[in-house]
């Protein structure tokens, strides 16, 4: 087999196998206790948790540098059973603050988390709530101070809200959990472990013209290794 003829094959099949895995969004999670709530469906003491999707375009959560501009979506789970759900698009609805990046090492743990996230308060169809009823405009801040999410539902519109008993959002990234994959720029269910596979599976007009490149070099090789007269060379 001749060096070119080996070397196209080769990025024939490295593509092959590119071709097969995708950019996927990130999430990565952070879980605290409510404290001091004032809005009936989220109790004190209960766990809640903040969930913020990334997608910087990479296939792997690993060595990773999320900016701000990545940022895809903010999900709240509200209350013990994860029932009470809060989403807020931050591509269609930016926030007021958002400073800093998310990185991970080598082994994909959080080295780096964004140092202030802060929303101004959205408006009735800026975000979608289920298992909670909220009254716009709905706001929230993870920054490590506290209150961390309220809205206009109490006594003749006036706030109420919860904070955290540790003080607020920590921003620490020992406290945030590893990206992990996610189905959706605003969807934070898991991708589900791929099934091990031997060889990438190519396409019908691909695996064809990997046929015929194979054929062409086997033919090649027949002519090296015999001359006009049948002689072996």
């Amino acid at each position: 087999m001749t060096r070119p003829f080996r070397t196209a094959l080769t990025a024939f099949v490295l593509s092959t196998a590119a071709a097969a895995a995708g950019a996927a969004p990130y999430a990565t999670t952070y879980t605290g206790t409510v404290f001091e709530s004032t809005i009936p469906e989220v109790r004190d003491g209960d766990p809640y948790s903040l969930t913020l999707v990334m997608d910087n375009g990479g296939t792997t959560a690993r060595t990773q540098t999320w900016t701000p501009g990545d940022l895809q979506c903010a999900i709240w789970r509200l209350d013990s059973g994860g029932t009470a759900v809060f989403r807020h698009s931050l591509r269609a609805f930016p926030l007021e603050t958002l400073d800093g990046n998310v990185a991970t090492d080598a082994g994909g743990a959080l080295t780096q988390m964004a140092s202030a996230l802060v929303s101004d308060g959205l408006r009735t169809g800026q975000f979608s709530a289920t298992g909670v009823a909220l009254v716009p405009p709905v706001a929230w801040e993870a920054d490590g101070t506290n209150h961390v999410f309220f809205d206009r539902g109490g006594p003749g519109g006036l706030p109420r809200g919860f904070g955290d008993a540790a003080g607020g959002v920590l921003m620490d990234p020992a406290r945030w959990s590893a990206p992990r994959a996610v189905v959706g720029p605003c969807d934070d269910t898991p991708v589900a472990a791929a099934a091990p596979a031997a060889v990438p599976t190519a396409s019908g007009p691909a695996l064809g013209m990997a046929v015929l490149a194979l054929a062409g070099l086997g033919g090649l090789r027949l002519r090296r290794r015999a001359g006009p007269q049948g002689r072996r060379l």
